[in-house]
């Protein structure tokens, strides 16, 4: 998986073979701007957790160079309003601000622990990344799961 980190920002991704966070598990630390990872099968990955600080934004993408647009891919965006502290029991520890994402291809509430299957709706669809739209959005002609190959991650000032 190819990586993309811009400036000195701390974060950590956790990355899962199985809908709703089943499966295999894999962490990567961002810590100062350096990823310091295993290796993350990004054909395997259909879940995923993100644990960081407001502003910070996520793209996982299908594609790596500069036609990434062209492919699948999804921004996940650090909100006041689209995070939440997580508990004493979760995976990354306790308050901490942490989005979820339990299917790479549908949009659920940013704490969801599970797939809503009688509410299957995908994240907000654009053509390209500056129509950003709400705390997630992105484009997938393709399905992202088990198609990462790509991940960019940088701290907002504004947004």
């Amino acid at each position: 998986m190819h990586w993309d980190v811009e400036g000195s920002i701390r974060l950590d991704i956790h990355f899962f073979s199985g809908i709703a966070y089943a499966g295999d598990h894999w962490h990567v630390a961002i810590r100062g701007g350096e990823v310091r990872r295993g290796d993350v099968p990004g054909h395997a990955v259909r879940s995923m957790g993100i644990v960081a600080m407001l502003g910070t934004e996520v793209t996982i993408k299908s594609r790596v160079g500069d036609d990434w647009e062209g492919g699948s891919w999804r921004t996940i965006l650090f909100t006041e309003d689209d995070t939440f502290l997580t508990g004493e029991k979760h995976i990354a520890g306790s308050n901490k601000l942490a989005i979820h994402i339990p299917d790479l291809d549908l949009i659920h509430h940013c704490a969801a622990s599970r797939v809503d299957y009688n509410r299957e709706e995908y994240f907000p669809q654009v053509k390209t990344y500056a129509e950003r739209r709400g705390w997630t959005w992105g484009r997938n002609p393709d399905p992202l799961q088990q198609n990462i190959k790509a991940v960019t991650a940088r701290r907002l000032t504004e947004y």
